[in-house]
């Protein structure tokens, strides 16, 4: 039994799925197409909410675009694109880049500088060898391959005429 308990508003790529064993899942329905994660899960997974509240969602939306694509350069060594379904362990890494990187360019932020800031650093260095991992088949993620859009003309004739 699978019942839909989220969906993100906006687009049409994903929704968050409970699945009957417990765990969540993404699949294609709710977000935008090719995008593998939300603002929100940014906030869950990888920056705190008030920090996110400075930055803002169109700085973050932007930000799970471009992690989405640079995740696709990685799954693609693997898997059929697009994804027809992704799991939490993929969009947590994902957050943890988009949050890592939409930081990168705030005044204050130094991620050399040891602290809070150094730990950010640490896990969008760890986020980077995981996608690695995955695209290696060093680590198995829960992603179920998409059907690669194929562009196969279709031919159609007459009778035929017996000569």
């Amino acid at each position: 039994m699978t019942a839909v308990i989220a969906q993100p508003s906006g687009g049409s790529g994903a929704g968050v799925l409970l699945l009957s064993n417990g765990s969540l899942r993404y699949a294609l329905g709710d977000i935008a197409a090719g995008t593998y994660l939300v603002y929100q899960d940014v906030i869950t997974f990888g920056l705190q909410s008030r920090t996110v509240y400075d930055l803002g969602e169109g700085v973050l939306t932007r930000g799970c675009i471009a992690a989405s694509s640079y995740a696709n350069g990685y799954l693609r060594k693997r898997y059929a694109l697009p994804l027809a379904g992704w799991g939490l362990d993929l969009v947590e890494q994902l957050a943890v880049i988009v949050g890592y990187r939409s930081l990168s360019g705030v005044r204050g932020f130094n991620p050399e500088g040891g602290g809070a800031n150094s730990e950010y650093k640490d896990r969008y260095r760890e986020a980077l060898k995981w996608l690695a991992m995955v695209r290696d088949y060093e680590v198995d993620p829960d992603i179920t391959e998409g059907t690669p859009i194929t562009m196969t003309p279709r031919v159609e004739s007459d009778c035929e005429r017996g000569w």
